[in-house]
């Protein structure tokens, strides 16, 4: 009796373990993908800052592996773009220029947002 007790228990502690193991990559997936939906916030809420007042900004942000934070021309409106979502909706109200980078590859970035010539310039801070 005994001995089938410990087996039930080592049986279910195999099926606990299979199923965190299945599952626990799905949720990290989630969590990279709310972070890199964060990292388009951020930088898209710093360039309306910088538009609004005027003022440079120096954001820092952490895009997860898989992922690529790319500047993109939608509609003539250009909007921060990562994994199919764009902000803002309606677009930054002026030209945007990424200086010296197509993209933003996973990783942390230090970067700096200034206005220049009626033109909002984001520079990576090496």
């Amino acid at each position: 009796m005994t001995v089938l007790r410990l087996v039930s228990l080592v049986a279910i502690a195999g099926i606990c373990v299979s199923i965190f193991a299945i599952v626990y990559p799905q949720l990290r997936g989630l969590s990279d993908a709310k972070e890199a939906e964060e990292a388009a916030s951020t930088l898209s809420s710093q360039i309306q800052q910088v538009i609004t007042t005027g003022n440079p900004e120096n954001p820092s942000l952490f895009i997860p592996n898989g992922y690529v934070l790319k500047l993109e021309n939608s509609n003539g409106k250009q909007k921060i773009s990562v994994d199919g979502i764009s902000l803002p909706e309606d677009g930054f109200s002026l030209n945007v220029k990424f200086e010296n980078f197509s993209e933003l590859p996973p990783g942390e970035h230090d970067l700096h947002i200034e206005l220049e010539n009626q033109q909002i310039i984001v520079q990576e801070v090496t």
